[in-house]
């Protein structure tokens, strides 16, 4: 009877701890880098598009857009991006 409630127990603890990453990994925000490093690169290019706009001179959020551009399958624009880096 022991051994059913100490299966139970485990099972719940590492599934609650699997859902937290999950919730983690897929979470939403209004940080680029953070959803860059989560590797959520659809959202970080949204909203480094709008920093780059608002300040064009930052290598850095040229660099993350465009790899985020490419990990999108925008090649070709990810390309003129980060080609543009090393012209200026």
């Amino acid at each position: 009877m022991k051994l059913k409630y100490l299966l139970i127990f485990l099972i719940l603890s590492f599934s609650s701890k699997y859902f937290i990453a999950l919730k983690l990994n897929y979470e939403i925000s209004d940080n680029a880098n953070k959803m860059f490093e989560l590797g959520n690169y659809q959202r970080a290019k949204e909203l480094y598009r709008d920093k780059y706009k608002k300040d064009l001179t930052d290598v850095k959020t040229k660099y993350r857009f465009g790899v985020c551009l490419a990990n999108t399958y925008d090649l070709e624009d990810a390309i003129k991006t980060l080609e543009s880096i090393s012209n200026d």
